[in-house]
């Protein structure tokens, strides 16, 4: 059981958000800077997702009168303008995440912060807003991000995985909200094979897909929990399983929950109301904080290194 579970509005027994990461045909041009242009049909297949899939979600979540965030990186907001306004027009969280998907491990300080601001710039320029959220290429925050988040003014990081209901990362006397994320929620690892060499996935079927996110979405039920799901398989089967779960979600939550249904909003939102619960440190329910100064950041040598 949760020990210190977060009061939800209306006595919802746990928050959850349907989040998705638009990376397009950053990756190709990312792992294949010399050439990308000749792969044509993987190409066609990352363009999917902003020139098909994206419409198709956001009809779906204006049917169901939901807000959600949108991860994307800055040259794929600068390449589909017009979708990412689209998201923002119909009420939706557009949240930073790198600029053509880069790595942050192993980036110098001054790398990672070029990258972090040029996708500022874009999401700005462009959707006509600052981002208040990240997300991590691949989740892989690293030892610089915190900082470079705080001094840009991000108010929350959705990368990480220490908990799984939202918390505050502390550091040098500030703070930032941490909404978890995990891969068993995310879908990519779901995918098909996939023509870019270091993000190969086996494909599974849609309806397996199906079923292990739904065992998933019932893990926080007892604990008045909070899930952040993460759809970044724009593509036809990969719809398929975001779409069920959009669309299915409400009723599955009504059957286990006697008709509680789950708070279901933007990451922004949570962020906001987590920061504001978390003023009261007097409150039990006040979110755990996670010390990085505590994090070990010298090298560990293994024995089995040493001569």
């Amino acid at each position: 059981m949760i020990r210190n579970p977060p009061p939800w509005p209306n006595n919802c027994k746990c928050a959850v958000s349907i989040t998705f990461d638009m990376d397009a045909d950053s990756l190709i041009h990312l792992e294949h800077p010399s050439d990308s242009y000749r792969r044509v049909s993987t190409i066609s297949m990352l363009r999917y997702g902003p020139e098909i899939a994206i419409e198709r979600i956001l009809n779906t979540y204006e049917r169901l009168g939901l807000q959600q965030t949108f991860f994307i990186p800055g040259w794929c907001v600068r390449q589909y303008p017009d979708v990412v306004r689209r998201i923002v027009s119909g009420g939706h969280e557009v949240a930073h995440h790198g600029y053509l998907h880069e790595n942050p491990i192993g980036l110098e300080p001054a790398a990672q912060a070029d990258i972090i601001d040029r996708g500022i710039d874009a999401i700005t320029d462009v959707a006509g807003v600052r981002p208040r959220g990240y997300r991590a290429p691949l989740y892989n925050f690293s030892d610089h991000t915190f900082d470079l988040l705080v001094e840009r003014g991000f108010e929350y990081d959705a990368s990480l995985m220490g908990d799984d209901i939202p918390y505050l990362l502390s550091s040098n006397q500030h703070e930032l909200v941490e909404l978890p994320s995990h891969w068993g929620c995310d879908d990519w690892h779901r995918s098909r094979m996939f023509l870019i060499s270091s993000m190969r996935c086996q494909f599974v079927h849609p309806a397996l897909g199906c079923k292990d996110f739904s065992k998933n979405l019932m893990q926080p039920i007892s604990g008045v929990g909070f899930l952040c799901l993460s759809g970044t398989r724009l593509s036809p089967e990969g719809l398929d399983v975001g779409h069920k779960l959009i669309v299915g979600l409400p009723a599955l939550w009504n059957a286990k929950m006697s008709g509680s249904r789950p708070w279901q909003t933007s990451l922004n939102i949570f962020a906001y109301y987590i920061d504001k619960e978390s003023m009261n440190r007097e409150l039990t329910h006040c979110p755990i904080i996670h010390d990085l100064s505590l994090t070990n950041t010298v090298p560990v040598e293994s024995p089995l290194c040493t001569n």
